[in-house]
């Protein structure tokens, strides 16, 4: 079987950076080291459900194999940067994140990251 998802679909990159901490004195959240990986971005209004429970307008979809260890809270940017303090280039806050298997897309595993 081929990963026709990665062949054809994966056509931009993105980058993401996860939360490592948050100081608790100062509220200053620290972040990892910058991840690039092959993606699908699409642009879109979609009501989801955030970690609360709570309903929310995502504004845009990540879609990629590669996005397994991407959580709520997590910032993701449209290209590739090697910027290691997320707040110097032009990011977006995970609002959620979704997951189709591989079974429903007859190719690899394919993660969601909302925007």
């Amino acid at each position: 079987m081929s990963d026709f998802i990665a062949e054809d679909f994966l056509t931009e990159t993105c980058t993401y950076w996860k939360t490592s901490s948050v100081d608790e004195w100062t509220g200053v959240t620290t972040y990892s080291a910058p991840v690039s990986v092959k993606c699908w971005y699409k642009q879109d209004y979609k009501m989801i459900r955030n970690a609360q429970g709570q309903e929310v307008v995502s504004t845009a979809t990540f879609f990629s194999p590669y996005l397994q260890s991407v959580s709520v809270g997590d910032l993701i940017h449209i290209g590739t940067t090697t910027e290691v303090d997320p707040l110097q280039v032009a990011v977006m806050p995970v609002i959620g994140v979704g997951h189709i298997p591989a079974s429903a897309v007859d190719s690899s595993d394919l993660y969601k990251a909302f925007v």
